[in-house]
């Protein structure tokens, strides 16, 4: 799309939400972030990443560790979410209070000390962990800009009858009216079936002044790379947030690629808020939806990228999945994936919330 194209549509799109007010009781300023505060302690420098030794860190944040599963596993407890450290494979996996969250560098062992990357810190797990000392505030949320994936010649992921641009639309505006009862403002990037760069879906959340962006999509394994029983295995929702600056995305590392980005697009910006929502979502459509947990994830999303607030990208469910397509076919079911990401995004805004009324 044209320059003069894509500021058209960016223009149509902000139009149609002119008289966006905030909810009763909410203030209309909105504060930006800024970058997170580092925390005051040393670091080491390993294969040229930044690291802290976790045991400073579970000093700072007042939890103690332990070694659980023959020292394969590591596990911090104390106030807040129990961490456990899975050493195993590339050593990149974590639970956070049960959930799955993959790390962009690997926990490193040197003696009898583990270090921890800066980055996987500050940028990932300070939202979740310490938020209230994550540097300035977001907003509360008040206008949530949802974004069903794909649309028009871009049908997204198909399945049978199912088509991934059908259904991010659908779900997108059960949980449209689900947010909208509750008194968000709520604008959707595309409301019929029609195809949008990623930058455009971006540029609608910037024109709007968005407080949050949530992608819609769903999920499908190849069948040409990928054996029957591993495609009746996998299921589940992922939770995607845009790659830290300096980091591999998530599925690099499995593929061995090095998709290093030097320079933090503008949607870093948010990344420790971005995380709190992305754990807020995991959590409630994980106990929502009764299903696998396949973990919290970033990659190098475009339609992400360019945003200028949180934001994440939900991949719903697996279509290649026999069963879970099933499912997903049902409008029960599609009402159910909606609550849950209602009840993920009023979770977040309740955190925002509390932590303002704190200051």
């Amino acid at each position: 799309m044209s320059r003069p194209a894509r500021f058209l549509a960016v223009l149509l799109a902000a139009a149609s939400v002119a008289s966006i007010l905030p909810p009763a009781g909410l203030s209309a300023q909105v504060v930006r972030v800024a970058p997170t505060r580092p925390v005051r302690f040393s670091t080491t420098t390993i294969d040229k990443v930044a690291y802290y030794n976790l045991a400073d860190l579970a000093k700072y944040l007042g939890l103690k560790g332990a070694w659980a599963a023959g020292r394969k596993n590591y596990t911090l407890t104390g106030k807040g979410p129990k961490l456990e450290f899975v050493l195993e494979g590339d050593g990149r996996k974590l639970l956070v209070d049960g959930l799955w969250l993959h790390l962009g560098n690997k926990v490193v062992t040197r003696g009898s000390n583990l270090f921890l990357s800066v980055t996987d810190y500050e940028r990932t797990l300070r939202g979740i962990l310490s938020a209230g000392d994550a540097g300035p505030l977001p907003p509360v949320p008040q206008v949530i800009v949802l974004d069903p994936g794909h649309g028009g010649a871009d049908s997204g992921k198909t399945q049978g009858d199912l088509s991934e641009k059908v259904l991010t639309l659908d779900v997108a505006n059960r949980l449209k009216r689900l947010l909208e009862g509750v008194g968000y403002r709520v604008v959707l990037t595309r409301t019929e079936d029609r195809r949008l760069e990623l930058r455009d879906r971006s540029d609608v959340a910037v024109a709007v002044g968005a407080d949050l962006f949530v992608s819609i999509h769903f999920n499908s394994l190849d069948p040409a790379s990928n054996s029957a029983e591993k495609i009746a295995a996998t299921g589940g929702p992922e939770i995607h947030v845009f790659t830290p600056a300096g980091q591999r995305s998530t599925d690099a590392w499995s593929s061995g690629e090095d998709n290093i980005e030097t320079k933090s697009a503008p949607v870093n910006q948010h990344d420790a808020w971005s995380s709190l929502l992305a754990h807020a979502l995991q959590k409630q459509l994980v106990a929502g939806l009764k299903t696998t947990d396949r973990g919290q994830k970033t990659g190098h999303w475009g339609a992400l990228r360019s945003l200028d607030c949180p934001g994440v990208l939900v991949e719903s469910a697996f279509l290649s999945n026999p069963s879970e397509a099933r499912k997903v076919a049902t409008p029960e079911y599609r009402d159910q994936i909606a609550a849950a990401m209602a009840a993920g995004i009023d979770a977040y805004a309740k955190t925002i919330k509390g932590l303002r009324s704190e200051r």
